[in-house]
């Protein structure tokens, strides 16, 4: 995957379906490549299998919050150690 490529390819995680929708709807309407995510957990064995250039990361997620998630990624040796993380909530 070319390196231009891969700062269009996000990853949303967020637990509430109408987040999800919102938030991919619009990065997809302006071009880039959208993966979505509803779990921590899922969101880690996609993260260990596809390089993403930004990971967009709710912080208020069901079990594992999304710091538990982003200090995994970092610790980690997987292709999105360095990725960009945005981490948020909609509260």
């Amino acid at each position: 995957m070319s390196a231009q490529r891969s700062r269009e390819h996000i990853l949303v995680v967020d637990d509430q379906p109408s987040n999800l929708h919102l938030v991919s709807s619009v990065l997809r309407k302006a071009g880039y490549t959208v993966d979505i995510c509803a779990s921590a957990e899922a969101s880690l064995e996609m993260l260990d299998q596809t390089r993403y250039g930004v990971v967009l990361l709710d912080i208020m997620l069901g079990g594992m919050s999304g710091l538990d998630v982003l200090d995994r990624i970092r610790e980690g040796d997987g292709p999105n150690r360095s990725s960009a993380i945005i981490i948020y909530t909609s509260d």
